[in-house]
């Protein structure tokens, strides 16, 4: 074997680690959200509108941190669900004492919030900062995952 084809293996080794570790990365995201009760779930996305407001009001495109933007995008997509019937929406079994269709609007509401983040997030990383994909390769995977469960 050539020294060239060390090479190309290294490198083909190296970006299988780099997808599995933003796999993981989003795996602890969605776990994390998981283990999070409503208020905590509030409280979590206004933290992250905030970030990306932050990032949005720099005074150049330049100014914003491409990895904490990257890691606002996996927190965001690890927060979002599937779109589901009324009758299935989770969450609201944490809260005693709370009227179902109040809490379903709230988690409903959260959702809401968690789409508008990785839209805007997303247009800021494709569009106006031109980032490449594969960074964020493990995001779009999963929201293709949601649009395909939705469908069907």
């Amino acid at each position: 074997t050539s020294p060239g084809r060390h090479l190309a293996d290294a490198r083909g080794e190296a970006a299988d680690v780099l997808v599995f570790k933003r796999a993981r990365r989003l795996n602890r995201a969605i776990v994390r959200w998981t283990n999070c009760d409503l208020k905590e779930r509030e409280d979590f996305i206004s933290d992250l509108e905030k970030q990306l407001t932050t990032m949005l009001n720099r005074d150049s495109l330049a100014d914003i941190d491409t990895i904490a933007l990257r890691t606002l995008l996996f927190a965001a997509a690890g927060a979002l669900s599937s779109p589901r019937p009324q009758t299935q929406i989770q969450g609201c079994e944490m809260l005693k004492g709370v009227e179902d269709v109040g809490c379903s609007r709230t988690v409903a509401n959260l959702q809401d919030r968690v789409r508008h983040l990785l839209d805007r997030g997303i247009r800021l990383w494709r569009h106006e900062l031109y980032l490449e994909d594969t960074q964020i390769y493990a995001i779009l995977q999963g929201l293709r995952h949601h649009i395909q469960n939705f469908r069907s």
